[in-house]
């Protein structure tokens, strides 16, 4: 039998670059900022070890742009920004999205 807590470990490791894209949407931000926001959204906690490389694949795909940003004092951060073709990601993200919740908020009929 599988656990709730599966379940949400599972949909959650699916989720969670559509959740990073989401968050993106708010406007440019370093990986910890990014890390905090997805904390905020209740999505459970992540180590930065997870949230890193989502971003670095999302970058290799061409979905975020990711520069230095050495103007604040400090060490450099990089600083990710969602691209055109990242934004049209995030609109299959949120279609797929509500096809899939569709999906599985069915009722059997004669409940």
């Amino acid at each position: 039998m599988t656990t709730t807590g599966e379940w949400h470990e599972a949909f959650l490791r699916g989720c969670l670059p559509y959740a990073v894209l989401t968050v993106m949407a708010e406007g440019p931000s370093h990986g910890y900022r990014v890390l905090e926001r997805v904390q905020e959204r209740s999505l459970g906690l992540h180590k930065p070890g997870t949230i890193y490389p989502i971003l670095r694949r999302l970058a290799d795909k061409g979905e975020l742009l990711a520069a230095w940003d050495v103007s604040s004092p400090g060490p450099a951060r990089r600083v990710y920004e969602l691209t055109p073709q990242g934004w049209a990601s995030l609109a299959n993200g949120r279609r797929a999205w509500e096809q899939l919740s569709a999906a599985l908020n069915w009722k059997e009929s004669g409940s």
